[in-house]
């Protein structure tokens, strides 16, 4: 298996020294000899990159890291744990649970995008002026439900549906309301019944098929949402994770550099 030095995780997820150090003192990461470490660690380092990115400040990052100590320090409920930035703060998110790890008061998910680090939702669109229009405002309907009313938001998108069945945005966002709820088996119906392919629907349904622990399947998805999207970092990281875990080392170090390149490139772009 390829191991990491400080030096790829700074150029994978732009941590300092400092940073990695510190992720190291307080147990979260455990580097093997000669300070290498394993691919397990860039689900927590891609995280903690994220939260850099956002502009949050270093002592808030630690302090919430502090406080989800027992829950990261152990890499199988690692991975049970989002983490996201909101305005200054540090949210954790566990299945339908949402807190602030600094003062453990739960959030209200008003918002259903929560998990939007993983499950990717469609951004609200103008009507188009085409037969079906109804369908769609029953659509944007649903995307301003979603901050209030989520179940009356999962029924604008069935309506949506029921006038449109090609409604892509509707069939998606539909899709990972149902997931989000626990509702796997439906969640994956509304994806398989699209009449054709798209990118974040297959994303979506790849991280599906790996909650129902369904990996080879869910290999599959990602691959054929890059062929579809050459462009989808997040489906190159899964699938090096998924790589990495079934023992193909190769495989998964080559997604990991194609995420890298399209990070860069991200960047670059928004320079």
């Amino acid at each position: 298996m390829h191991a990491y030095d400080r030096r790829e995780l700074k150029r994978l997820f732009g941590l300092s020294a400092a940073t990695i150090r510190f992720l190291e003192q307080t147990g979260y990461l455990d580097p093997h000899a000669r300070g290498q470490y394993r691919f397990g660690d860039l689900v927590l380092l891609r995280t903690v990159g994220a939260l850099h990115a956002a502009k949050l400040p270093a002592r808030t990052i630690n302090r919430a890291l502090r406080h989800l100590r027992p829950w990261l320090s152990d890499a199988a409920s690692r991975g049970q744990i989002s983490l996201r930035a909101r305005n200054d703060r540090v949210e954790a998110q566990q299945g339908r649970s949402l807190w602030e790890p600094q003062t453990g008061q739960y959030v209200l998910p008003l918002d259903a995008s929560f998990n939007e680090s993983r499950i990717f939702p469609m951004k609200r669109t103008a009507p188009p002026k085409r037969p079906g229009s109804s369908a769609h405002e029953h659509y944007l309907r649903g995307t301003d439900l979603e901050e209030e009313d989520l179940q009356a938001a999962k029924a604008a998108y069935q309506a949506c549906l029921k006038g449109d069945c090609a409604h892509m945005q509707a069939r998606i966002n539909l899709g990972r309301l149902l997931h989000l709820e626990g509702k796997h088996r439906e969640a994956e119906l509304i994806y398989r019944r699209a009449q054709e392919p798209n990118a974040i629907l297959l994303f979506n349904l790849g991280v599906l098929l790996e909650d129902l622990q369904r990996e080879a399947e869910a290999m599959s998805a990602y691959r054929e949402s890059i062929v579809h999207d050459p462009g989808l970092a997040d489906a190159h990281f899964n699938l090096a994770l998924l790589h990495e875990r079934a023992g193909e080392g190769q495989a998964a170090f080559r997604h990991l550099l194609s995420y890298r390149r399209l990070l860069q490139i991200g960047k670059s772009r928004n320079h």
